[in-house]
């Protein structure tokens, strides 16, 4: 899938080829058709929040899309 991602801190974002994720239990893949982005993303960006820890970190909270799979329970 691809994913507008921030490789480092202060880095510029790329669009990337990343893996796609299975859901886990309790959760659901989505098929993103858009997504908002916040000034969290800017602020993982600069630094002024804390950096994820899974590197790169794949930017968007806010996506519109369909519900493909669906984990356990």
């Amino acid at each position: 899938m691809k994913a507008a991602v921030i490789p480092e801190v202060n880095g510029t974002w790329e669009l990337r080829e990343v893996p796609t994720p299975e859901p886990g239990p309790g959760q659901v893949l989505i098929r993103v058709h858009a997504c908002g982005v916040c000034y969290n993303d800017v602020l993982a960006t600069r630094g002024g929040i804390p950096f994820p820890a899974i590197s790169p970190a794949i930017t968007g909270h806010e996506p519109v899309g369909e519900v493909v799979a669906t984990g356990p329970a």
